[in-house]
Parts: structure tokens; sequence; C-alpha cells
């Protein structure tokens, strides 16, 4: 897991891997973790190849 302390360090990577082909999943949670959140991150895990 990679943590970032910036908006513009985070864009920056985000965007370096979608230059490299990757495919980049979105999970939003709004600080509310539940098991719907973890379903989706599952399924978003298999078809993307990085996750946010």
């Amino acid at each position: 897991m990679k943590v970032f302390n910036s908006i513009k360090e985070t864009t920056a990577y985000i965007d370096k891997r979608k230059t490299l082909g990757n495919r980049v999943g979105f999970v939003p949670t709004m600080g509310a973790l539940h098991n719907g959140h973890l379903e989706l991150m599952r399924r978003a895990k298999k078809e993307n190849d990085l996750l946010v």
C-alpha cells in the first residue's frame, strides 16, 4: 500500500500509472468503511491494475 501526503503527489502517481497502460479503479468510502465497500474493493481489484 502506498500512502500519499498531497493531492499533487497522488495524481502524479495515478497519471504515471495510466500512461503505462494500467487501469485504475476507485472505491470512495467517505471514511465509513463497511462490508459493501469491501466487496466493491474485491471486485475492483479483479478488474483493475490499481485501486484507489
